[in-house]
């Protein structure tokens, strides 16, 4: 006679494979963290007067008293704490360097007559 193991001590085993499309997710969720993280530091690492601040230009205020770093940026302002600040100049202030001009496109060429 066959000698088993009773039912109720038997394993089941479940299916150890990793779902593909969950591991596609995973991995373009890190990769998109890693982008953005990336493009914060660009940003930083640029010069202020790239992105039209330029902190040691003249300040005009662009908000409220009272707004932070985030809030600034939000507005499409520029951010430049100072302390000491005895002149009280905005720590959030205008775009303050000119915009590059666009080159002129070249002039066409006359038409033979």
């Amino acid at each position: 006679a066959w000698v088993g193991v009773p039912h109720s001590s038997r394993t089941t085993h479940s299916n150890t494979t990793a779902d593909p499309t969950h591991t596609l997710r995973m991995g373009l969720a890190a990769a998109l963290l890693m982008l953005a993280a990336a493009a914060v530091a660009i940003a930083q690492a640029l010069p202020h007067h790239l992105n039209g601040c330029n902190p040691q230009g003249s300040r005009v205020d662009c908000a409220y008293p009272g707004i932070n770093a985030t809030g600034c940026g939000q507005l499409g302002c520029c951010w430049g704490p100072i302390n000491p600040n005895p002149d009280n100049l905005p720590w959030c202030f205008k775009q303050n360097t000119p915009s590059p001009s666009p080159s002129p496109s070249p002039s066409p060429s006359p038409s033979p007559s």
